[in-house]
């Protein structure tokens, strides 16, 4: 679920690492100036045909700073569908929902909707129908409503500090997301009381406009080197984290709220290299391969997948236990000892 989203993004925001260390490394090369026989002709070739050093720091920053924010916005935009596909799955009654989150459905949907019109397909695109029975499924109380994603995570301007803090509000996950982000133990590491998360993204979405529109080629001065470009990764996918959490955190609460998870026991002993956790259960359960759990401590609340699933040092798919027996699952997550687990209700 939340996990695989951060888990794409983080891979992408690895490769274009990747991409600018390359790219710094070639260019040490280049500048070594070493003769032909201390090279392979390979590697000789690749150095007559780099481009010049500010053709290439322009092209690296553009295409860097472009598509970082595109991890960025997809991440945003991944997420906040996924807690809107959540939560009719937790909370059963469209009437129960937030007043908030109902009057944004229907005015999203009202939006779309004249959008759609004003298209060729008009009314006979299938999206329409879609929007028009998931709202009527809901004002009318019938079973198994659905909320239309792209009411909200559509937007039409780059997520800069005010659209995040609007999407996330709009979508019922949280009103006050950057007390939430500035608060964050990773964000405040990485500021060290310099700079805020803000003013970053902001920064950031600067450097990405300026490059969409080739400004970035007009002055040297605004071209962020190696160092500088690698930094921005960080705070980027440190932005996405402290968003998963905040997500993670408000869906853990919505399903306690709504009885939809329970405490099962606790980790007995962690095992770090192998990331698997010894569990002591307090009560007879189900427990089965692919299975969701929470992990919480007073500072701490993480979603699971088990991976594995070892009952009395056999591996099961999946099986009745107990407190008399010895659980061992392997985690998808960093966790430790003592920490409570919680399953997820199964219907």
């Amino acid at each position: 679920m939340y996990n695989n989203l951060f888990k794409n993004a983080a891979k992408d925001i690895q490769t274009t690492r990747s991409i600018i260390r390359i790219n710094q490394k070639i260019r040490e090369i280049k500048s070594e100036e070493l003769g032909i026989n201390s090279q392979s002709k390979l590697l000789q070739e690749l150095i007559e045909i780099i481009p010049t050093e500010q053709e290439w720091m322009v092209y690296e920053h553009c295409s860097i700073v472009t598509r970082l924010y595109s991890i960025y916005e997809s991440f945003v935009e991944n997420i906040i569908n996924e807690w809107i596909e959540q939560l009719p799955t937790i909370i059963n009654d469209y009437s129960a929902l937030d007043e908030k989150i109902r009057r944004s459905h229907a005015e999203k949907v009202g939006d779309l909707i004249s959008k759609s019109c004003k298209t060729k397909s008009g009314f006979k695109d299938s999206s329409v129908k879609d929007m028009i029975e998931g709202l009527y499924q809901g004002v009318t109380g019938s079973a198994n409503y659905t909320l239309w994603q792209n009411a909200f995570s559509s937007h039409d301007n780059n997520i800069r500090e005010k659209i995040l803090g609007d999407l996330f509000n709009n979508a019922n996950i949280c009103d006050q997301t950057w007390i939430w982000i500035n608060k964050h133990p990773k964000i405040i590491r990485f500021f060290q009381g310099e700079g805020t998360a803000a003013g970053k993204l902001e920064d950031f979405i600067e450097y990405r406009n300026d490059a969409s529109h080739s400004n970035s080629k007009k002055d040297r001065s605004s071209l962020l080197n190696s160092n500088l470009l690698l930094e921005m990764c960080d705070f980027i996918e440190i932005l996405c984290f402290s968003l998963l959490e905040l997500v993670i955190h408000q869906t853990f609460e919505k399903q306690k709220q709504h009885g939809i998870v329970k405490e099962i026991g606790t980790i007995k002993r962690w095992f770090n290299k192998r990331k698997v956790a010894e569990i002591k259960l307090n009560q007879e359960i189900s427990l089965s391969l692919s299975d969701r759990i929470y992990l919480t401590g007073d500072t701490y609340l993480q979603m699971a997948e088990i991976e594995n699933l070892r009952v009395d040092n056999v591996d099961v798919s999946t099986q009745i236990v107990s407190s008399e027996m010895k659980v061992e699952v392997k985690l998808d997550v960093d966790a430790r000892e003592r920490l409570r687990i919680y399953q997820i209700c199964k219907s």
